[in-house]
């Protein structure tokens, strides 16, 4: 079973090294040596925020791991054990995949599928019961069956939204995949995937395009469609919404290229699009308490303004030039988002003015720059809700951004308190990094990895706080020995981030044990991965500098 991955998010492989068997050669020399020493660190803590696109799920906000963990538990305890709970365990797939947890995406997808099927799905008059189970088999990669199953839906139950909404989204999704082609050699490569590493070095058949072009407009007649059935329903403009970004998508890439080969910026200026804006705005108008479709809302409106303005790289929204040369309207409305979300974290209901909260943090801090208008959000979000993982992930970045590291400690002490999980102890320790605290962060480490002998970072992390803090013979050995551990648990295909990650310290811990050339090579295999990577460019020309 393949599941479609086909979010377009808009924030190489690597064999197992033989360090185990390294020999020693010529040592780099002292002042070498140092400079080496000064670039050990933990490693890097990723956060990722802003929109993602998917033909099927819309816009979204792109959330953090301890929501999506909140998010698995509440639905597990709402399940009550009979066919009923089809469309929780659907649920449940979509959160376990955010989460990186395939294989139990998986499962809980096929138990989905299984009691879709015991409530009579493949057969049945029920319009909407066919479109949740059509909807399972698209996530599960199986298009042509949810195809088959909405167009009988349709036929069967014309004056019914929900069938012609999803169906208009299954188009899309079909269209995007029949221009964009997989890469070669895996298989399994989104069409998301595909476009954002090639959408500026492909270009579909004739034949391709002209279908693509017509299951577009198939779908925007039904989206269409679903909007007049289903006039208050957020779904159907959603879908509609959808439907106009893949046309865009399209045109886009059935253009000519750009000489300068910038796709990247052309691919944002078609999903984030003021044209989108009507239909996300009556869809969150119609969800009037969901923050999350508000802050989408907000998100979409800077995006659209920005690449309007010639600017869609998120670096923009952190330099705080963005903001004060936005349009008035635009200003406006995102301003008229924070009203309605503060609005709503005066809910009586804890979680939900919690949920409200952090939305209105996140785009207080990344939206607009107002820093401690954000971290106020945050905080008063984590005192209402203990558990809300966004509210502690925004307010952890931006503390860390804002270089608040006595209070970022503090953040991090706290979070481990309410939830004791392998990657909140690794913020700690990056914390207590950022604070000089070494041999707190040496003994967090070895906690962290004691307790999750088997996590990927905790074991990195360790060996990186061994490079760092204990710079002796059987310490570099230690750290060795954790290194070769993440780097098996990596795999053979880590994602590019990771794999950067992994070479860095590996070039770290082979020029400080003297195998200068095995280093060297480390560290320009990663500038292959990530070019201008300023780390290993320094760490290169220390190496360089010191001689073999």
């Amino acid at each position: 079973m393949t599941r479609q991955r086909d979010s377009v998010r808009l924030a190489a492989g690597l064999l197992f090294y033989g360090l185990l068997a390294a020999l020693l050669h010529a040592a780099v020399p002292a002042s070498g040596r140092a400079r080496i020493e000064q670039l050990t660190r933990l490693p890097q803590v990723s956060f990722t925020t802003g929109l993602s696109f998917h033909p099927i799920r819309g816009y979204t906000l792109m959330t953090a791991e301890g929501a999506q963990v909140r998010d698995i538990e509440e639905l597990r305890r709402r399940l009550v054990g009979n066919a009923s709970d089809a469309p929780l365990y659907a649920q449940l797939a979509d959160r376990l995949a955010e989460l990186g947890e395939g294989r139990l995406s998986d499962q809980a997808l096929a138990r989905a599928a299984e009691l879709y099927r015991q409530q009579g799905a493949e057969d049945s008059q029920d319009a909407d019961l066919v479109a949740g189970y059509a909807k399972v088999l698209q996530t599960q990669g199986r298009a042509a069956e949810a195809e088959r199953l909405l167009r009988q839906a349709v036929q069967s139950a014309p004056d019914r939204w929900r069938p012609q909404a999803l169906l208009a989204q299954v188009l899309a999704g079909t269209a995007l995949r029949t221009i964009i082609p997989s890469e070669p050699g895996n298989p399994e490569m989104s069409w998301a995937d595909s476009l954002l590493s090639g959408g500026g070095g492909f270009k579909p058949e004739p034949a391709a395009a002209e279908q693509a072009r017509r299951l577009l407009a198939e779908a925007l007649a039904l989206a269409d469609r679903a909007v007049q059935a289903g006039p208050d329903q957020a779904e159907a403009y959603t879908a509609r919404a959808v439907v106009r970004a893949s046309q865009r998508l399209l045109d886009t890439i059935l253009a000519p290229a750009d000489p300068a080969g910038e796709h990247r910026p052309r691919l944002s200026q078609a999903l984030f699009h003021p044209q989108t804006l009507p239909d996300l705005r009556r869809a969150a108008e119609l969800s009037a308490e969901d923050p999350q479709a508000w802050g989408c809302v907000a998100w979409l409106e800077v995006l659209a303004a920005a690449c309007q303005l010639g600017d869609c790289a998120p670096e923009a929204l952190l330099r705080r030039e963005l903001w004060p040369v936005l349009p008035d309207h635009t200003r406006a409305a995102v301003r008229a988002v924070l009203a309605r979300l503060e609005r709503l974290g005066q809910d009586a209901e804890p979680r939900r003015a919690s949920s409200a909260l952090a939305v209105a943090g996140l785009l207080q801090f990344f939206l607009v720059g107002d820093v401690s208008g954000g971290q106020t959000s945050l905080r008063r979000a984590v005192a209402l809700d203990p558990s809300n993982g966004n509210a502690w992930e925004t307010l952890t970045f931006a503390l860390a951004f804002s270089r608040q590291f006595d209070a970022l400690l503090e953040v991090c002490r706290q979070r481990i308190e309410h939830r004791d999980t392998a990657r909140n102890r690794l913020l700690l320790a990056k914390a207590l990094e950022k604070n000089q605290q070494l041999d707190a962060l040496l003994k967090e480490a070895e906690t962290t990895q004691r307790q999750h002998p088997e996590n990927l970072l905790a074991n990195l992390t360790l060996g990186a706080a061994l490079l760092k803090v204990d710079r002796t013979d059987l310490g570099r050995a230690r750290a060795l020995q954790y290194l070769a551990k993440a780097t098996r648990l990596a795999g053979d295909k880590p994602p590019a981030e990771l794999a950067a990650e992994l070479l860095f310290q590996r070039g770290l811990w082979l020029a400080l044990d003297g195998q200068i050339e095995k280093a060297r090579e480390q560290f320009r295999r990663l500038l292959e991965i990530a070019p201008g990577h300023e780390e290993a460019m320094e760490a290169l020309k220390a190496i360089e500098q010191a001689g073999d």
